[in-house]
């Protein structure tokens, strides 16, 4: 075993190697990483920007970190930390203090000081404000504003090749990342599906990638399973015990990085929640104050997910044998005989919103070249923003949170956490026999593929480093026959 690695033989190994708070008030820098009890940093789908938390226990007899730095909420913190010896297990990210939430003295002078941050291009972005008028594509907006922060954005290619046509946009004094977020949520791709803007911590460079492509991404675990010729999968199981890890076993070294110590369902299967917003049958008016045009949109939740089945973006390639992937949508309850969430997508059963929506078109003397913010030009292009809406909502419908060790997630320039897509398998807590088939023992309810929807990770005592995931997904596996 390499002597450098002696550190790092568990999936919650780390070294907090430096956490230095610099401020141009002082000519020194202060390191504190020695005096850090804990250590979060928040990741999230629906943030360009890292959150950051920690908690400073100001117990070091020679050091007086409260009075000595003075802390204002303008000091940048730079923070680094290991799980392995190689160079792609090293984490570094800048912060800057936002606020310090709380602080506590003890009657022996200790002190406990809890520090929450955020990441310096999203500081740097809440002092700025833009109030001006863009004539481009949305992308290449969304560009010119995130380089306003330092920062830059990354896309799938095939987004170059999506229907994002010239858009005129008057940004109403808002901030860069605040313009950024309003112009992403206006556009979705040719099938409605919605895009998502997020930084991470492999690097330093902003996110734009829409849901179906995320959807059609491999479980990250395959990739590792197809190095080490395994099929392992993330695994929870209530007698889980972590595999004998030795350099020389690969394998026992990868069993227990996908080994899941903790797992939670909340808010689980709100259907009716979603139904009473609209997201499940409802009708649309989307009223041109220009023309005077009404374009009306029956909107169906089960029209969109008989499509995410035919183009196959419901498929579960966990290799399980069961036989059917079952939406997280039920289009066949019944209520008094009659079937709420009717197949019938042009029937007015059970419409349970009707929605009006004031726009406006031909804004611009170039109208016939440019459209605005909120200008659709057809009843599809207003479809695509109610399903781009919906499916934001569905998506965290039958979400699940787990934990992990952080090992896993660690790469340097390569994203391991939100966007990616792990397959997880839940060991159920009936008692089988040895001789039982693998796939009668998982709980399919909560087994299959997800999406990583937000990631914290936290780092404690400079010792144990562990990473909590949500999890979402818009389909599950089922044993039941179909109807």
């Amino acid at each position: 075993m390499d002597n450098n690695e002696e550190a790092y033989q568990t999936p919650f190994s780390v070294t907090l190697d430096s956490v230095l708070i610099k401020t141009s008030r002082y000519f020194t820098a202060f390191q504190i990483a020695p005096i850090v009890s804990e250590l979060s940093i928040y990741e999230h789908l629906d943030k360009p920007y890292l959150t950051a938390s920690m908690v400073v226990a100001d117990v070091d007899a020679k050091f007086d970190a409260a009075s000595e730095i003075n802390i204002l909420g303008t000091e940048r913190v730079e923070v680094e930390y290991s799980v392995s010896s190689a160079a792609n297990g090293k984490v570094k990210k800048n912060f800057i203090v936002s606020e310090v939430s709380r602080q506590a003295k003890d009657v022996s002078g200790n002190e406990v000081m809890f520090i929450e941050m955020i990441e310096d291009h999203a500081y740097r972005s809440s002092l700025m404000r833009v109030s001006k008028s863009y004539r481009d594509t949305r992308r290449n907006i969304i560009d010119k504003l995130i380089l306003t922060t330092g920062r830059r954005i990354r896309s799938h290619d095939e987004m170059l090749d999506h229907d994002d046509k010239i858009t005129r946009v008057l940004v109403p004094n808002m901030t860069p990342l605040q313009a950024a977020n309003w112009v992403k949520d206006s556009m979705t791709t040719e099938d409605g599906y919605p895009f998502y803007m997020y930084s991470t911590i492999a690097d330093d460079v902003i996110r734009l990638y829409d849901l179906k492509t995320m959807l059609e991404l491999q479980p990250l675990n395959k990739a590792l399973n197809s190095r080490a010729g395994l099929d392992a999968h993330f695994t929870f199981s209530q007698f889980h015990d972590f595999a004998d890890d030795t350099r020389s076993d690969s394998r026992a070294t990868i069993l227990n990085m996908l080994t899941i110590t903790k797992l939670n369902v909340v808010q689980d299967q709100r259907q009716l929640h979603l139904a009473r917003q609209g997201m499940t049958r409802s009708k649309y008016n989307f009223f041109d104050v220009t023309t005077g045009k009404n374009t009306k949109v029956d909107f169906s939740m089960a029209k969109v997910f008989s499509d995410l089945e035919t183009k196959g973006l419901l498929k579960d390639n966990s290799n399980f044998s069961v036989p059917q992937l079952s939406p997280t949508y039920d289009q066949t309850v019944r209520l008094d005989e009659d079937n709420i969430l009717t197949n019938n997508y042009e029937g007015d059963e059970y419409m349970t919103r009707e929605i009006t929506q004031f726009s406006t078109s031909r804004q611009f003397n170039d109208y016939y070249d440019t459209r605005s913010y909120s200008e659709a030009r057809t009843a599809q292009q207003h479809e695509n923003k109610i399903k781009s809406t919906a499916l934001r909502h569905w998506l965290l419908k039958s979400s699940m949170d787990i934990v992990c060790g952080g090992k896993f997630f660690v790469h340097t320039n390569r994203n391991h956490t939100i966007g990616n897509k792990i397959s997880v398998v839940v060991k159920s807590s009936r008692n089988f026999e040895a001789s039982t088939d693998f796939n009668q023992t998982i709980d399919l309810n909560k087994s299959g593929e997800y999406l990583v929807y937000s990631a914290k990770h936290t780092i404690s005592g400079n010792q144990s480093y562990k990473v909590e995931l949500t999890l979402a997904k818009l389909g599950g596996l089922t044993s039941g026959a179909s109807i």
